[in-house]
């Protein structure tokens, strides 16, 4: 969490699928804990479902903008973010 929060202008939390023995609650706060201790004001919001985060992360992203996606479900990570460039390409043809 705080490599996160010294390094990123905002932070979306998703639910992971091995938390480590620990509860979902606090697995976000021990993320957010973490962020805050990197001393910036970082935005964070908490999206349980990773799709959603991911789509929600790239939804506020502006051109130049690095997104950055970290998780346990890499091969599901990848098919979404190019069904998310494919959409794009789409809509941006129909223009």
């Amino acid at each position: 969490g705080r490599l996160c929060g010294a390094h990123f202008d905002r932070v979306f939390i998703r639910r992971g699928h091995y938390l480590r023995g620990r509860g979902e609650q606090e697995m976000y706060g021990l993320l957010q804990d973490g962020i805050k201790s990197a001393g910036r004001e970082t935005p964070v919001k908490i999206v349980p479902e990773s799709a959603d985060a991911i789509r929600q992360a790239v939804s506020r992203a502006h051109k130049g903008d690095l997104v950055v996606v970290l998780g346990d479900g890499v091969p599901n990570d990848i098919a979404l973010v190019n069904q998310i460039r494919d959409e794009s390409l789409a809509a941006s043809a129909q223009v």
